[in-house]
């Protein structure tokens, strides 16, 4: 089998941006992954996005208030399950 890649996602109003980067991971040819997207206190409602994409491989975390992209992304590394990291940040994308 092959491996888990966790894709760490931090996103903090993100949510004209977030269609590419979550678009991207969809095109993906290796379809092994998963994407622990951590909100940062959005005010744009980035959940919104996630479900309307219904991808089960996305897990969204919500954090109460903004605690800066450090501490979210150190939030979706204490929540991956892969075997292999990747950081892809809600402003970006990725090649197939």
């Amino acid at each position: 089998m092959n491996p888990l890649v966790s894709v760490l996602m931090p996103c903090y109003n993100s949510a004209g941006t977030l269609p590419m980067a979550l678009a991207s991971l969809l095109a993906q040819t290796y379809e092994n992954w998963e994407c622990v997207l951590v909100d940062d206190g959005s005010t744009d409602h980035p959940e919104r996005l996630v479900e309307a994409v219904r991808d089960p491989r996305i897990r969204h975390i919500r954090l109460s208030r903004n605690m800066g992209r450090g501490y979210a992304r150190q939030t979706a590394l204490e929540n991956a399950r892969g075997d292999f990291i990747a950081f892809l940040d809600a402003d970006d994308w990725c090649y197939p």
